[in-house]
C-alpha cells in the first residue's frame, strides 16, 4: 500500500485555477468548438467498468504534463466531483464541472469556454437511457473511451456499445480495466475487445493502489511508490497520440 504523498513534479504554467442496437445512425453534423480544446468522452452501458477512475487519472496525467485539463461530471452519483473536492491544493490544477445528463449543455459550454487543452466527460451507467444526449456527447468528443472490465458479462456489453459508436462514426477505443493477466479469462476478453473495435495496447491492472486513489483526490502516478503507475502512464500515452497532443510549455 502506498502512502499518499505528492510525487515531486516540474513546474507549469497555470491560466487560473436502448438497447444500443436500437439506435439508429445519428446524421446531425458534429457542433463546432474550438480547435486547441480536445474532448474524451468515457462511456459505457455498465455501470463499476471503471469510468470514473479512468477519467481523473487521465486527468491527472494530463495535469502533471503541464497541460490545461478539466473534467466534467454527468453521473448523478458525483464520484468523479466527490474526487475533485478531495484534491489537494499543492496538486497539479484540474478545473471541474458538474451537471446531469439531462442538463450537460451548460457545463459543456463553461468548459469551453476555460481555456482549456483537454476536457475529460465522465457519463453515469445505463447511458443508453438518455438517446439525445449521448448522441450530443458522442459527437462532440474527439475521442471516446470504453472502459471494460474483465471476464462475466462486460467484454460482450463493451463490445455492443463500441459497435454503437461505430455506427455514429466515432473515434472510439476500449480499455481493459481492473486487468487480471495470469487469469484464463485475459486472452480471450483482449479477443473479443479487439474483434468489436480498437483496444488501447496498454490493461490496466486489479491493483489495490488504484483503488485507494478515488479517496485521495489524487492519481495514481502522484502517489509515492504506487503499483500501477506505469499502467496509466500507457493509456495516457495511447489518448497523447490518438488526441494528436503535444506537451505544453513548462
Amino acid at each position: 500500500m502506498s502512502t499518499a504523498v505528492l510525487k515531486p513534479r516540474r513546474a507549469r504554467r497555470v491560466s487560473g485555477r436502448l438497447e444500443p442496437n436500437a439506435i439508429e445512425p445519428s446524421e446531425a453534423p458534429r457542433p463546432e468548438h474550438p480547435k486547441s480544446t480536445k474532448w474524451v468522452l468515457l462511456t459505457s452501458s455498465k455501470g463499476g467498468s471503471g469510468k470514473t477512475t479512468t477519467a481523473y487519472n487521465i486527468a491527472a496525467f494530463a495535469a502533471n504534463d503541464g497541460l490545461r485539463v478539466g473534467v466534467v461530471d454527468l453521473d448523478i452519483q458525483g464520484a468523479l466531483t466527490q474526487w475533485w473536492r478531495l484534491r489537494p491544493k499543492e496538486a497539479p490544477l484540474i478545473r471541474h464541472f458538474h451537471a446531469t445528463m439531462d442538463s450537460f449543455q451548460g457545463a459543456l459550454d463553461r468548459a469551453a469556454a476555460a481555456d482549456l487543452e483537454l476536457v475529460i466527460i465522465d457519463t453515469p451507467p445505463a447511458i443508453e437511457a438518455f438517446d439525445g444526449a449521448i448522441r450530443l456527447l458522442v459527437r462532440r468528443a474527439d475521442l471516446c473511451l470504453v472502459p471494460s472490465n474483465q471476464g462475466g458479462v462486460d467484454p460482450s456489453v463493451a463490445a455492443t456499445w463500441l459497435k454503437f459508436l461505430k455506427r455514429e462514426r466515432a473515434r472510439a477505443a476500449c480499455i481493459l480495466n481492473r486487468a487480471r493477466t495470469n487469469s484464463r479469462s485475459f486472452q480471450p476478453t483482449k479477443i473479443e475487445l479487439q474483434s468489436a473495435g480498437k483496444l488501447c495496447p496498454f490493461e490496466v491492472r486489479d491493483l489495490e493502489d488504484i483503488k485507494e486513489t478515488v479517496t485521495l483526490g489524487l492519481g495514481v502516478l502522484e502517489l509515492a511508490k504506487a503499483n500501477g503507475v506505469e499502467d496509466y502512464r500507457g493509456v495516457w500515452a495511447f489518448v497523447r497520440s490518438e488526441l494528436s497532443l503535444q506537451d505544453s510549455e513548462v
